[in-house]
């Protein structure tokens, strides 16, 4: 909005006289030779010869003359060395400390043999023993724990009880059995057998254990979860790698592809846009061990067409893959 009284004074000319305003200084009247605009840093690679590059060389020369007058002075520094140990001094120190190998790796003293000192008949032995053993292939039972020093008596009375509960032939090979060795009377004699630990199945355990009236057995059932585990993914750059990647075991993605080539052609068929879809057995024991199974279910999603197989065992040695419809 404007208004008719303004008077616009922010728009007048320069007519107007400026009263005490000193003159400007003209800059012929300053001096030439001003030690302000003296370069006292010139490149010496521009005018060599001139005045000003030889003030610069002296500029540079007297800051190299002034930085070496000022560095400190690399001088050794004088420390007190210890004297050498002698007597019994460095017979304490070599005690304390041990041997080079080539020496025998000694290290100690070596105490004199005194009256105090007597003969022993005989080393004492130990109290128990912890020991491992490992069922081989083909391997049996009793066996087995004889090569792991248990007594003939205690390692066949062993694999009676534990036939009782579990058909030794069954127990997979590379089951590891967790020994505890009791004490013997003399050195003549095996030492009895007190405890005996192993996983019998995937679902039990059992463990032996030594009482007044001799080994009883002790059967410990493990919870097991039978859910199948399904994993779906995109085929992408390559079916079996995508599969494994997603998590599907070695074994189950040969039998899926297996299974899948009987219906389509891996590499012509199968795009990197489709879908598998995998079920595989599972079994998850609440000690927290997980074993996986057979192949129960394999599916390609193509969009305009899927494939899905299930796993058809009317029994052990009859194992086939048919169309969910049952379409062969």
């Amino acid at each position: 909005m404007y208004l008719q009284k303004d008077q616009a004074l922010e728009l007048a000319g320069g007519g107007a006289r400026v009263f005490g305003r000193a003159l400007d200084r003209q800059p012929d009247i300053a001096p030439k030779t001003a030690p302000s605009r003296i370069d006292w840093v010139p490149d010496l690679g521009a005018r060599i010869g001139s005045r000003d590059w030889w003030r610069g060389l002296a500029t540079c020369t007297a800051l190299c003359a002034a930085t070496v007058m000022l560095a400190p002075g690399f001088k050794p520094l004088i420390g007190t060395v210890p004297a050498p140990l002698a007597g019994a001094e460095w017979e304490e120190t070599r005690a304390q400390g041990i041997a080079p190998l080539a020496q025998g790796a000694t290290t100690g003293r070596r105490m004199a043999v005194n009256d105090l000192v007597a003969p022993l008949a005989n080393a004492p032995e130990r109290p128990t023993l912890e020991l491992s053993a490992t069922l081989g292939q083909g391997d049996a039972f009793d066996r087995a724990l004889m090569r792991a020093g248990v007594g003939r008596n205690d390692a066949e009375a062993a694999a009676a009880l534990v036939a009782q509960s579990v058909d030794p032939k069954a127990i997979p090979a590379g089951t590891r059995i967790a020994l505890t060795l009791g004490r013997r009377p003399d050195r003549t004699v095996a030492r009895p057998l007190e405890q005996l630990d192993f996983r019998a199945r995937f679902d039990l355990a059992l463990s032996l254990t030594r009482g007044a009236r001799g080994l009883t057995v002790n059967r410990k059932p493990i919870a097991v979860d039978s859910t199948p585990l399904r994993i779906q993914g995109l085929v992408g750059s390559s079916l079996y790698r995508s599969a494994r990647a997603a998590g599907v075991p070695g074994k189950a993605v040969e039998s899926f592809i297996k299974a899948i080539s009987t219906r389509l052609s891996i590499g012509r068929d199968v795009t990197s846009a489709d879908s598998f879809d995998v079920i595989v057995e599972r079994e998850r024991a609440a000690t927290g061990e997980t074993r996986m199974g057979e192949l129960l279910f394999a599916g390609i999603d193509q969009g305009r067409r899927k494939v899905q197989l299930v796993r058809f065992a009317p029994d052990a040695a009859n194992v086939d893959t048919d169309d969910v419809e049952g379409v062969r």
